[in-house]
């Protein structure tokens, strides 16, 4: 691996440098120690240089195998190749004498961790090395951090730690604090100390809340705690936490009508809870003296009044008062403070029996008028004790107790309960057969304003006694009353209607009347008739019950609820039902199916909501009232144009005006079809509406299925209807999106010629492309653009891209075949000059080479015919022909003469001497001689010749050539 190559490091080289110009400047061997780590990849001598020697000269490196080495002033980077770490001897030899070193190479391991210097990125510290694996110790407690991740790494995080320095590698609970971690003593503060998961085990007491602070504690609100909590005890012996009097070891006594006076000569009960009807000396006037202690009226601080009772426990009744009062109105008070005659507010009776008793004893008596309060048959255990209604005199009840006339009373806010809960408070075993009863009355006879409960119709069987109200041939009017909770075992009702009579009930409510198969809110048994109008009924066991019975009628009244509703053993001679909602349907003008929605049932709310079906659903002229049973305004137009009264014995001051809401969905994407236009979906499910009454349904504009056309953006409205036609709308918008891409069909395969430089402007193909889209075609681009250069031959691909009107793409490819038609050019040589041989022959050299040759996109090869190398023979010229080629295979020639010389002399050799015999004259004619040489030549000879014609002297030299 490449590990060095001289120093870099500024103080290294000076360390080196220092060593090296002391050595030269002894002039003497010496090794210098140089240790390099095995990690270091770079070192340099640049600065070693001849200024500290004498005669540099050149410098030259001895080193082991497998070190290079040279240095910066000859110019040559020294490397270090060596792969194991060891020590080698390195010289420096220059001009005038050398260096030795001893060059190391290897790593330190300081902190003795087997990480060497080179791989350790802290050799100090054992515990910082390659692949440590660190814990979560903030507070430095030894604990590492439950559930924190750990961090492997050389270096210690900031808060870290390594498993040997720890005590535990988890546990810590809270590593912010080092005093919370598994060897921590668990202390009373709160805190989970030694991380067990529980806090302050074993230093807790068990303390129990005392918020009547009468030292004892509620056993069913415990705290544990190191000491006692305001308002907490030890002990948890409290019957109840909530009156101070109810304590362990109470004395009770017995004060039943709750006049401050303990029944004279009653038991006193020992015991923490209450018992009912008792109350602790500290709650009384006096602990005896109570000679009546069934009404609050009769104790030793009463007044005497004119009720035939002993008021004031003096043993005197009355003590001769005039009963008679001068009005024709009695006062029913059972808080009273004055005389108790029924005369006045404040002489008011405080028992609703004395007042009827003077009523049939004064005739001037029309009226009582009871104020609020809770009135009972009997302040004994008479079962058969009734309040008996006398004719002609009408009961109203909800008054306060200051009135003066009857319109001001309010029997909503101020009831008045007439109940038959005698003997044990809530132990109806014992409670009185019938509340109230009435023998042959008229309807001058009214009972208005009154909560009549807890009759108990259970007498030998046969004797039928009624429950809330038995009218045996009477005629009664009875109103604004509630019959609620009225048992029994044979013919209980709330109201029962027996022997004659035609009673009339206006807005009155009958709740839980049950029992026997004979109970119910009303019973009409052997009667003439009764007529029932804005009456609601709910949990009774047959909200009306009719057995023999000639004319029922039923109007404007809530029958829902009940395990029966109108339950015939004998149908009515006559039965008319109307304007009324009868569970489970009933005929009838006007009657409903529906439920009421009364606000609250369960708690005795029968009130109607905006929602209810009951509003405004009743008939106006039923109604005889203007005040419905909450004392309230009747005939309350709660839809404007609808019918006024509502049915129920509760009348409702609105309906429902409040809009559903509804909720849009977001922006909703609708993809374009074929003619870009779509169908408009159906958005209404959509939505998200509620509504106080109910949902209607939901519709929508523009309507589903309308055709939207081209893109961008189309608002649509849904508007929610709820079941009382109140109405709400939303708006969203709808994007028309053309998902549709472009069609493209390219054109056949095109030629491009290419020019003089092998080149060509690619044309402009798009208008040769085939498109077509469903919105509109908004373009075609070519790729290589139009005009961009087209070079060398071959094939090329072009693409073109069609893009609609909405950026909807398509493309397609063709191919260009790129053509080179232009032939190259070619200049062949002058006339060459062919030496022929001795046989008269020559080989045809190569020309090529001669040929002057250009091609606009290159040349491929020149050739030469007659083929190089091919047999010339006989002197004279001759035609060679040069071909060039370029690399598209276009040709061109041209010729070239070839002289095809013949440089060869021919050999001549001579006869011998010839004689030549002169004639007269001395002369002769020479001969022809020529037959007479022997000749050669290459290409053959021509002739041979003798010179010169004339006569020869004597002797004669002839020369032949």
């Amino acid at each position: 691996m490449n590990l060095l190559s001289l120093f870099t490091d500024t103080k290294m080289y000076s360390r080196l440098f220092l060593a090296l110009m002391l050595l030269l400047l002894i002039g003497v061997e010496s090794r210098a120690q140089v240790s390099v780590p095995v990690c270091t990849t770079s070192m340099s001598t640049t600065n070693l240089g001849p200024s500290f020697i004498t005669n540099p000269g050149p410098y030259n490196w001895t080193y082991p195998a497998g070190l290079t080495f040279s240095c910066n002033p000859c110019q040559v980077v020294a490397t270090v190749t060596a792969s194991t770490p060891g020590s080698y001897p390195v010289s420096v030899s220059f001009t005038g004498g050398s260096i030795n070193y001893l060059l190391t190479f290897g790593a330190d391991d300081t902190d003795g961790d087997s990480y060497n210097d080179c791989d350790d990125c802290n050799d100090n510290s054992a515990i910082e090395k390659p692949g440590q694996v660190w814990y979560k110790d903030s507070d430095g407690d030894g604990y590492a951090e439950t559930g924190a991740a750990t961090i492997t790494q050389c270096a210690r995080p900031a808060g870290y730690k390594a498993q040997t320095e720890l005590t535990a590698t988890t546990g810590d609970c809270n590593d912010g604090n080092a005093a919370i971690n598994p060897a921590a003593s668990e202390i009373c503060d709160g805190l989970d100390n030694n991380c067990n998961g529980f806090t302050d085990e074993g230093l807790l007491a068990t303390y129990y809340r005392d918020a009547d602070g009468d030292g004892y504690g509620n056993p069913a609100m415990a705290q544990q705690s190191c000491s006692a909590p305001p308002g907490y005890v030890s002990n948890n012996i409290d019957c109840n936490d909530n009156s101070a009097v109810e304590k362990p070891g109470q004395v009770w006594y017995k004060d039943s009508d709750g006049d401050g006076y303990a029944e004279t000569g009653a038991a006193t009960i020992t015991q923490c809870a209450r018992p009912a009807g008792y109350k602790a000396q500290t709650e009384l006037t006096a602990t005896t003296g109570d000679c009546n202690d069934g009404n609050a009226a009769i104790n030793p601080a009463a007044s005497e009044i004119c009720d035939g009772l002993d008021n004031n426990c003096n043993n005197a009744i009355d003590d001769g008062i005039n009963c008679c009062p001068s009005s024709n109105v009695i006062y029913v008070n059972d808080d009273a403070p004055g005389a108790n005659n029924g005369s006045s507010w404040t002489d008011a009776f405080t028992d609703l029996q004395d007042a009827l008793a003077l009523a049939g004893n004064c005739p001037n008596v029309m009226e009582i008028w009871v104020a609020a309060g809770t009135y009972k048959p009997t302040s004994g255990t008479d079962r058969n004790a009734a309040f008996v209604m006398k004719d002609g005199v009408a009961i109203y009840g909800g008054f306060n107790g200051t009135e003066t006339q009857l319109s001001q009373r309010d029997w909503a806010a101020n009831v008045a309960i007439l109940s038959g809960d005698i003997g044990i408070p809530g132990n109806n075993a014992d409670n009185t057969f019938s509340v109230i009863r009435s023998f042959g009355i008229g309807n001058s006879s009214i009972l208005d304003g009154f909560t009549v409960t807890q009759a108990n119709a259970t007498p030998a069987s046969g004797d039928i006694l009624g429950g809330g109200i038995y009218n045996e041939g009477s005629s009664p009017i009875i109103r604004n009353c509630i019959f609620s909770n009225n048992t029994g075992s044979y013919v209980n009702a709330g109201v029962l209607n027996v022997t004659g009579g035609t009673p009339t009930i206006i807005n009155c409510i009958f709740i839980n009347n049950v029992g026997s198969a004979y109970s119910s809110g009303i019973f009409n048994f052997t009667n003439t008739g009764c007529s029932i109008t804005n009456c609601t009924f709910y949990g009774n066991q047959s909200a009306i019950l009719n057995q023999s019975v000639d004319l029922l009628s039923v109007s404007n009244s809530i029958l829902w609820g009940n395990n029966n509703q109108i339950n015939n053993i004998t149908t009515p001679a006559t039965l008319t039902v109307s304007n009324s909602i009868i569970q489970g349907d009933f005929p009838g003008t006007g009657n409903l199916n529906e439920d009421p929605l009364f606000v609250d049932p369960t708690n005795g709310d029968f009130r109607l909501p905006p929602c209810s079906p009951a509003i405004d659903a009743g008939d106006d002229a039923a109604n005889t009232t203007t005040k419905d049973l909450a004392g309230n305004p009747r005939k309350v137009d709660a839809y404007p144009g609808g019918s006024q009264v509502d049915m129920g014995a509760y009348e409702a001051a609105a309906g429902d005006n409040t809009p559903p809401t509804i909720s849009c969905p977001g922006t909703q994407t609708l993809a374009l079809g074929s003619s870009c236009s779509a169908s408009l979906p159906d958005y209404t499910s959509l939505a998200t509406t509620s509504d106080n009454c109910g949902v209607q349904g939901v519709t929508q504009s523009p309507a589903t299925g309308t055709q939207v056309n081209g893109t961008g953006s189309e608002i649509v409205n849904l508007i929610v209807t709820d079941v009382n036609g109140n109405s709400n709308s939303c708006q969203f918008t709808v994007n028309k999106v053309d998902n549709t891409s472009p069609t493209i069909s390219c054109p056949g395969t095109q030629t491009l010629a290419l020019g003089a430089e092998c080149t060509a402007a690619l044309p402009d193909y798009t208008g040769l492309a085939t498109t077509s889209d469903n919105c509109g075609v908004q373009s075609v681009t070519q790729s290589p653009s139009a005009g961009a250069t087209a070079s060398g031959s071959g094939n090329m691909e072009v693409t073109l891209t069609v893009t609609d009107v909405n950026g909807n793409s398509n493309s397609c490819q063709f191919t260009v075949n790129k053509v080179d038609n232009t032939s190259p050019t070619i200049s062949c040589p002058g006339t060459q000059t062919l030496a022929l041989g001795g046989d008269c022959t020559a080989a045809l050299p190569d020309y090529t080479s001669l040929a002057t040759t250009s091609d606009n996109c290159g040349v491929q090869s020149v050739t030469q015919s007659p083929l190089p190398g091919a047999t010339a023979s006989g002197a004279g010229n001759m035609t060679v022909t040069l071909t060039v080629l370029d690399v598209n295979g276009n040709s061109n020639s041209c010729q070239l003469t070839v002289s095809k010389v013949d440089n060869t002399a021919p050999s001549i050799s001579c006869p011998a001497t010839q004689t030549l015999v002169l004639g007269a004259e001395c002369t002769a004619p020479l001969p022809n001689y020529t037959s007479l040489a022997t000749t050669s030549d290459n290409c053959g000879c021509r002739a041979s010749r003798k010179a010169p014609r004339r006569a020869p002297q004597p002797p004669a030299r002839v020369i032949w050539r």
